[in-house]
């Protein structure tokens, strides 16, 4: 079990309701703690089996909570929708309902949210496909899980600086207005709020939408040309480049290894990429230099044309902001040893194991030589490439240890393969392979 936070009974903090999930899961265990003897609380408690809840103190003997309280207490994505008074002495079934959402009210989430990007992306847009005429807003700002929470002064992921108090204007200016709306307002579906409110990490602005992705965004082929040119123009004649996958040197997920091995690991997110792009075994595909901002908003599809020599294979993509060679430093640096000369900021990524190429459910080995389609999405983006810039693309068939080593060998489970499955293997990638985005024209 995994400590997950712990909420303090004010004034006095001599007890505490801890929070403990299963190898650091959402779902938690809530326990009432004795701050002055040091045990957990076994009689007349506060107790809460694992769910996805939140609690507060209200008094003494008097919580707020929200949690699985059963059917119908739980939005779409599995949190709770309900916040209840509940009194000491009393079951938590009995509690007086004081809040109750819809199931589908609000999702937010960090383009930084390395713990589950996907979640709140896609119950918006499954909402919206199944529900269309339900209230529904998306949020998104530069943070990562959960961090939309509590305020830091200073807003950075990794080595990169999105202004000040970012978290504070959510909670004030979005959070804050559609609690309002809903607790003391009409509670109907004219919350003020737009339908989607995002925020520009290339610009550091947020941006109101009327509906996502946006209905003037424009899709864009960018071809991976061999000569290593990333262009819109579709190539005229065939040609590819390879490269040599060796699993028993894998390419690095990042340069912070010690990072890497913590529980959950989130600055690659926006690492500079300069270390791997030196590699024989990474592909390097990039645009000239900007000549105005490019503001890429909304879908991204990586559409491989590949071959190997092996019968298995990973493919991860990435697309990258390339800064130019004068860009200063910001005042908050978090290492003297990263400078923003030159950057390579990972602006979004996605890996695909060749095996799950047509079905998540019937795995398919590859056939050696033979030219395969792989398509496949990576998460949305909001972000712009500013003049000055260059848009990169990087292709590799490893990223240890964020993702485990493909054998490059197809075995019935990777899980199982013996050391001498592990096999170089010779990955090529066809010039009419494109990453498909979507532009906003301003």
């Amino acid at each position: 079990w995994v400590w997950k936070g712990t909420v303090c009974r004010y004034p006095d903090y001599d007890r505490a309701l801890i929070m403990l999930s299963r190898g650091g899961a959402d779902a938690t265990v809530v326990r009432e703690f004795d701050l002055v003897t040091r045990t957990f609380v076994e009689e007349d408690t506060f107790y809460l089996p694992e769910a996805k809840s939140d609690v507060c103190w209200l008094g003494r003997d008097e919580i707020l909570v929200g949690s699985d309280f059963g059917p119908g207490s739980l939005t779409d994505s599995g949190y709770p929708r309900q916040v209840r008074r509940w009194r000491r002495g009393m079951p938590s079934s009995s509690a007086d309902v004081v809040f109750s959402g819809h199931s589908d009210d609000v999702a937010v989430g960090g383009w930084f949210d390395a713990e589950d990007l996907y979640g709140p992306l896609n119950t918006y847009k499954t909402i919206e496909k199944n529900n269309p005429g339900a209230y529904n807003t998306l949020v998104m700002g530069p943070f990562g899980h959960g961090r939309w929470s509590r305020e830091t002064g200073h807003t950075l992921h990794s080595n990169l600086y999105f202004g000040d108090s970012v978290a504070t204007f959510y909670q004030r200016s979005i959070e804050m207005p559609f609690f309002r709306h809903f607790l003391k307002g009409s509670g109907d579906k004219a919350s003020g709020l737009p339908e989607a409110y995002l925020f520009n990490t290339g610009r550091n602005a947020w941006r109101k939408f009327d509906q996502w992705p946006a209905a003037e965004a424009r899709t864009v082929r960018y071809f991976l040309q061999e000569d290593g040119t990333l262009t819109t123009q579709k190539p005229a004649r065939s040609g590819s480049v390879s490269y040599v996958s060796d699993p028993m040197k894998p390419v690095p997920s990042s340069e912070n290894l010690g990072e890497m091995l913590q529980f959950t690991p989130f600055n690659y997110m926006s690492e500079d990429q300069r270390f791997a792009g030196r590699r024989p075994d990474v592909l390097v595909f990039q645009t000239g230099v900007l000549e105005q901002d490019l503001t890429l908003g909304g879908e991204i599809t990586a559409r491989l044309q590949i071959a190997s020599t092996g019968t298995d294979a990973d493919f991860f993509v990435k697309l990258i902001d390339v800064y130019p060679d004068d860009e200063p430093d910001h005042a908050y640096m978090p290492s003297k040893s990263v400078h923003l000369s030159g950057y390579q900021q990972m602006v979004r990524s996605e890996i695909m194991r060749a095996r799950w190429r047509n079905s998540f459910e019937k795995p398919e080995p590859l056939k050696a030589g033979q030219k395969t389609p792989i398509t496949f999405r990576l998460q949305d983006v909001l972000h712009t490439f500013k003049k000055g810039h260059r848009v990169m693309v990087q292709v590799q068939s490893s990223a240890f240890p964020l993702f485990d080593r493909n054998p490059q060998q197809f075995v019935p489970n990777i899980y199982k393969a013996r050391k001498a499955d592990f096999q170089k293997a010779t990955q090529t990638i066809f010039n009419d392979s494109a990453l498909e985005v979507q532009v906003l024209e301003r």
